[in-house]
């Protein structure tokens, strides 16, 4: 409807999925599969089958962590950032969101570049550890490749997932150019475009 610019007679949706985590394969392939729902499934290509944090996923899990033993979380994110370079009270919103580590999270992100931000859980890392959580598991290109034929369009999602608003053009130009390159090297051609059956 939309490439020949019918109106839609009801409400419509996309269903789209970050990151190319496992458990999209595991239990939402099957559920959509079975109800001939389509979706998207965007991956950060250089962590496609390794058991390796994603950024987001490392710095909420360190700072849940730190959460648990600061009595101030202001104080403890102002400390942390000062420890790593940085400044807490430049990030717009942190004061407000210092309120827990979800929103912290979220606000600090997209502030920081991937440097700055390997930097700052570098800190974390050495004052409260990684402890014993398991990593998020990602998708193999096999299995990738198995949501394709079943239909899913996969799309890529940036090379390390890093915040492409705090990096230069050139490496930001990298992790969109070299994630597509890779997602069309291993999944053909056009994999970020649906393929009609």
């Amino acid at each position: 409807r939309v490439e020949r610019g019918d109106p839609f007679t009801r409400p419509v949706a996309a269903v789209t999925f970050d990151d190319g985590y496992r458990d999209v394969f595991e239990w939402a392939l099957p559920i959509l599969r079975g109800k001939g729902i389509p979706a998207t499934l965007y991956v950060v290509t250089d962590l496609v089958g390794r058991s390796d944090w994603q950024i987001h996923d490392r710095l909420y899990h360190l700072l849940d962590k730190a959460y648990d033993a600061w009595k101030d979380p202001w104080a403890g994110l102002t400390r942390l950032c000062a420890d790593a370079d940085l400044r807490a009270d430049e990030i717009p919103g942190m004061r407000a969101a210092s309120r827990n580590p979800y929103s912290a999270v979220t606000t600090i992100l997209p502030e920081l570049s991937q440097a700055e931000a390997d930097r700052l859980m570098d800190v974390l890392d050495a004052q409260v550890g990684n402890g014993t959580a398991s990593v998020p598991r990602t998708c193999t290109w096999e299995m990738l490749a198995d949501m394709q034929r079943d239909g899913f369009t996969i799309g890529s999602h940036t090379k390390t997932h890093v915040w492409l608003a705090q990096e230069t053009d050139d490496r930001g130009f990298e992790e969109v150019a070299g994630s597509k390159h890779e997602t069309e090297r291993r999944l053909g051609e056009g994999s970020d475009i649906r393929r009609r059956q």
